[in-house]
């Protein structure tokens, strides 16, 4: 939101766009740990909304490389298919990849090389001179 800092491009691995579905799709413990530091969304709707990146989609300048987890409970999954449709909306140049066997976090090996690789050609393509 600074616009002192300027980026290439940006990556997101299993991150949230939408404290506020996130918050309603998640476990009970981690709404609970969620809520200790921002309350409760019905209470401080702004805060979350404030923290959540699918509200400046239309300012998104660079492009984003979103990888998920489709077997996600910390991070619901939806939070980053709620990012694409909203950077799609937008006319948003992105790149997303989900991973079906993965939690929170990538833990296999061939799915962490592609995580990897994915992140190299990406870095490649958007920080290297043509």
């Amino acid at each position: 939101r600074d616009p002192e800092y300027l980026f290439a491009c940006g990556i997101t691995k299993y991150g949230d766009s939408n404290l506020v579905s996130s918050w309603a799709q998640c476990e009970k413990r981690l709404r609970l740990y969620t809520e200790i530091f921002l309350g409760h969304p019905s209470d401080n709707v702004k805060v979350y909304l404030k923290g959540s990146p699918i509200t400046e989609a239309k300012n998104v300048q660079k492009p984003v490389l979103i990888l998920h987890g489709l077997l996600d409970t910390i991070v619901p999954p939806e939070a980053s298919e709620e990012w694409v449709e909203a950077l799609r909306r937008e006319n948003k140049v992105f790149e997303y990849k989900t991973y079906g066997t993965e939690p929170h976090g990538f833990l296999r090996r061939e799915n962490l090389l592609d995580v990897y690789e994915r992140m190299e050609r990406f870095l490649d393509w958007y920080l290297l001179p043509s």
